[in-house]
């Protein structure tokens, strides 16, 4: 067999140790007789996010927002995001674990990506147990590389699993502009249709501006008039939106118009376009076709959660997209109990007990998750919607 003693440095660099290993893995030995490609990319600190929730995979979209779910070839590569706030060695750690957590869900659902990704194989129980089982092994052959001071014992457990893996080093989630825009149609219909979802990003925008102030005339003409004058430029209605636009969708924009002192207003996400123009970073509204520099004082870009070397944010719903997928699914299954097609028979539409457990496990994950993504009882944060966003965009409108 050949050896495989390629060095991974001494804690030096954030980058540095992390690409030695990606390094070291993509230079190794083949031998195992399946490959899974996968990308990498980093980003900054999440909001409120524990440890745990410091890796996870990311996901694709269509056009009308529905996830797309990779299959690890070269062609449909998955893609893994890794807060470079850990420290370099357990930058190495969530990166080796969440590769043996595909690995071990691909062995487990064979190599259809639909039964690997399917609803069921993402319960709860199972989910956790996969991944419980992914740490224990990343903890005792990370033990053993970095005593060896070698990448051996890493490349060793992917190919016994059966799969040689190729990774590479990537700056944006989502590299088209086709597939921001699917994942915003998913983020708006989630905010839209899940109470909890809302719930959470509300409250958080709620706590950090409170709500915008209420107009009040004896006559309703007037009230409007006003309401509508001052709403206009009302920074803290502007603020609210501009906050959970960026939470929701990763990146959000407010202009001040040059030729006047009060014209502010909001670049919608699905509108907006940031390139390098030049060298200078800059923010196109695709409605006007204006184009502003970044670098201006006119112009604040606010992103939910950063991304090296990328001009665009992510969302802070990244994390949980699993369980957002599975909510989703579950209303349509809800949706076809309630009314079942009479053409098709009962037992291909449901199975009641099947259905029950996957509310009980789905109720239960969902809270889970949700607590650990945001390390607090959403109940305690406050939360008085009143009129925290402008007139008639209390849910997001796509």
């Amino acid at each position: 067999m050949q050896s495989n003693h390629v060095y991974v440095q001494s804690i030096g660099g954030t980058l540095e140790t992390l690409e030695a290993l990606i390094a070291a893995i993509n230079t190794g030995p083949n031998q195992a007789t399946k490959h899974l490609h996968l990308q990498v990319v980093k980003t900054d600190v999440f909001p409120f996010l524990p440890k745990e929730l410091f890796g996870f995979p990311v996901y694709e979209f269509s056009e009308n927002g529905q996830p797309l779910y990779p299959n690890g070839t070269e062609n449909s590569p998955i893609v893994f995001a890794i807060n470079s706030s850990l420290t370099h060695k357990d930058q190495i750690s969530t990166l080796v674990s969440l590769v043996l957590s595909t690995i071990y869900r691909h062995n487990n659902k064979g190599d259809s990506p639909t039964e690997r990704w399917s609803l069921a194989s993402s319960l709860h129980e199972e989910s956790e147990s996969i991944d419980r089982k992914a740490k224990s092994v990343t903890d005792k052959i990370l033990f053993q590389a970095f005593r060896e001071r070698s990448v051996r014992p890493v490349i060793q457990q992917f190919q016994e699993n059966g799969y040689n893996v190729d990774i590479a080093m990537k700056y944006d989630v989502r590299a088209t502009r086709e597939s921001w825009l699917g994942a915003m149609r998913h983020f708006s219909m989630v905010y839209n249709t899940i109470p909890a979802v809302r719930d959470v990003v509300d409250r958080i925008v709620y706590t950090t501006f409170g709500r915008g102030s209420k107009i009040s005339a004896p006559n309703e003409y007037v009230r409007r008039f006003t309401e509508q004058r001052h709403t206009g430029m009302d920074l803290q209605h502007i603020a609210t939106q501009l906050m959970r636009d960026a939470m929701l969708f990763g990146t959000s924009c407010m202009v001040i118009a040059a030729d006047t002192d009060v014209d502010v207003r909001l670049i919608r996400p699905d509108h907006l376009r940031l390139a390098r123009v030049h060298g200078t970073p800059c923010v196109t509204d695709e409605i006007s076709n204006q184009t502003w520099s970044l670098e201006s004082d006119s112009v604040h870009v606010m992103r939910g959660v950063e991304q090296h070397d990328s001009l665009y944010g992510i969302s802070i719903l990244e994390p949980i997209v699993p369980v957002l997928c599975r909510l989703l699914v579950l209303k349509k299954a809800i949706s076809a109990l309630a009314d079942p097609p009479t053409s098709l028979p009962w037992e291909e539409i449901a199975n009641t007990g099947d259905l029950l457990l996957i509310i009980d496990s789905l109720k239960a994950d969902t809270e889970k998750t949700l607590e650990k993504m945001f390390q607090f009882s959403i109940s305690q944060f406050s939360l008085d919607r009143g009129d925290l966003y402008f007139p008639g965009w209390d849910l997001w409108n796509p």
